[in-house]
């Protein structure tokens, strides 16, 4: 696997630097290590616009050749229409808001995320269901996270084993949050649990893990 860093100039990449780092023949994956929208924007729009083999034509090769000196154009390699390209980033912030999800889908944009809810699961169905029942109003994210924190805790003391015992015992997923606990600094016990999700073609997310 060959690593090929590409930094920006004067505030974005350009697009033949990334299009020339591409490979037609294996998976690309593109990793946006970046907080800035416009850098995200052009990287995205030069990777969906891929340069692709046009039909023949039958014109004057001194014309070609004319017309090629005269561009000011970078040169850029043609690439095949099924080049595989997946695009990961460090989590979806407001540097994609703008940014159309069905570009988003079409490269597999990857991320992670603190939180991954499945609108369509019984369990949140039901939650939102008695919240909206009680409370006449569906709950934010708060309320959800709030529900999933208390009740994550009161499954594990009704294990019957210590709190920090539970700890070990590996992940556990409630309405939309994922626990992982593990020890950092001054021996406190902190939850490290994030998922990773990936767009799909009909603009769905789905957790990889």
């Amino acid at each position: 696997m060959k690593l090929l860093i590409i930094y920006p100039n004067e505030g974005y990449i350009r697009k033949d630097y990334v299009i020339n780092a591409l490979k037609p023949d294996v998976g690309n994956w593109v990793i946006l290590a970046t907080d800035k929208r416009v850098i995200s924007s052009d990287v995205i729009n030069s990777l969906i616009s891929l340069p692709v083999e046009e039909p023949e034509e039958e014109d004057d090769e001194e014309e070609d050749e004319k017309s090629e000196e005269e561009s000011d154009e970078p040169e850029m390699q043609i690439l095949p229409e099924d080049t595989v390209i997946k695009v990961f980033g460090i989590s979806k912030s407001s540097q994609f808001d703008k940014i159309d999800n069905n570009k988003l889908a079409k490269l597999g944009f990857t991320f992670t995320s603190d939180t991954f809810i499945d609108e369509n699961s019984p369990e949140i169905q039901l939650f939102h269901s008695q919240y909206l029942e009680k409370n006449y109003a569906y709950p934010s994210y708060y309320a959800t996270r709030g529900f999933d924190i208390l009740f994550d805790i009161g499954m594990r003391l009704a294990s019957g084993k210590k709190l920090k015992e539970t700890f070990k015992q590996g992940v556990s997923y409630r309405l939309e949050s994922k626990f992982e606990y593990s020890k950092s600094l001054f021996n406190t016990s902190s939850n490290h649990g994030i998922y990773i999700l990936k767009y799909t073609p009909d603009l769905t997310l789905t957790r990889i893990k």
